[in-house]
This record gives C-alpha cells, sequence and structure tokens, in this order.
C-alpha cells in the first residue's frame, strides 16, 4: 500500500510523528541545510496523500485511531483527570494528534486581490477585448491558486 512512499518520505513521516515539526524533520532527513527548502519539503509531504495515509496508518498502529481518540476524549470529558496531568494537557496531547492526522482545521487563511481597470469611454469591441483579457487572467490566477492547494505529486 505505501509502495508509492519514498524510503525519505518514510523517514520523514517517522520523525515528524516523533517531533511534531515538518520543516525540522525534513531537515533531518533531506540532504538540504536550508530552512525554506525543509520547510517547502515539510509542506508539501503532508499534502502528499500517500504520505497522509502513511501517517495515518503509523498513527493507528500507536493506538490513536479516530474511535480510541474519541474514546479518550470522551472519558476525559466524563471523569476529569487524575492528579498526574491537567485536563488542559489531555486536550493539548487530543488536539496534537488531531493536527497530525490533519483532522484540525488550518488557522491559515489566504486570500488574493486584484485590480480591475476599464476604459469605459471604450468602443463595444475595445470593451469586449478587455473582457477577453480579464477572463483569461482570472483563469490563470486560478491555475496558480489551485496549484498553491494542490501541490504536484512529483516525489522530493
Amino acid at each position: 500500500m505505501f509502495k508509492q512512499l519514498t524510503i525519505k518520505q518514510k523517514r520523514w513521516a517517522e520523525r515528524y510523528l516523533q517531533s511534531g515539526n515538518a520543516s525540522q524533520s525534513a531537515l533531518e532527513v533531506y540532504d538540504t541545510n536550508s530552512r525554506n527548502t525543509a520547510k517547502l519539503i515539510g509542506y508539501k509531504n503532508r499534502r502528499l496523500k500517500h504520505v497522509q495515509a502513511y501517517l495515518e496508518a503509523l498513527l493507528d498502529q500507536a493506538g490513536l485511531s479516530d474511535e480510541k481518540i474519541a474514546q479518550h476524549l470522551k472519558t476525559v470529558i466524563e471523569a476529569g483527570v487524575k492528579a498526574q496531568a491537567t485536563t488542559s494537557d489531555a486536550l493539548r496531547s487530543l488536539e496534537l494528534v488531531l493536527k497530525l492526522k490533519d483532522r484540525y482545521p488550518s488557522q491559515k487563511v489566504e486570500s488574493v486581490s486584484k485590480v480591475l481597470s476599464i476604459d469605459v469611454n471604450a468602443t463595444h469591441d475595445e470593451l469586449l477585448k478587455q473582457f477577453h483579457q480579464v477572463t483569461e487572467e482570472n483563469r490563470q490566477m486560478l491555475a496558480e491558486i489551485s496549484k498553491t492547494q494542490n501541490p504536484s505529486k512529483s516525489n522530493i
């Protein structure tokens, strides 16, 4: 099932689950000393479906399936936590697991803005030409947005 993963992607995923830091894991596994490159590698790896599936499988093997998390959360809510850990500690742990499973909503919001200027005194043909130009620019902008939200599936 995980044959399409590279050795580095597997090692990155295992290290990522230990540290919780995608960039640091990339610095340790990949041949780079650049924090920017490591950040990009971590970002891409987190979005690749086969890497996400591997992370999910590793968490499930560790007993952190969705059902187990829900069961623990229910126990914490109903019974509270013993003296060794606080409720806050338990909830933070569950939050981390949910983030690792990519079940936690991203807090990043991206926005794109564009200034549109149209010559209202233009002829019908000139307005039509401007309309087609704006339409093409919008199509290109949407393609770029789509690329950033769904990075290519190239193996890093």
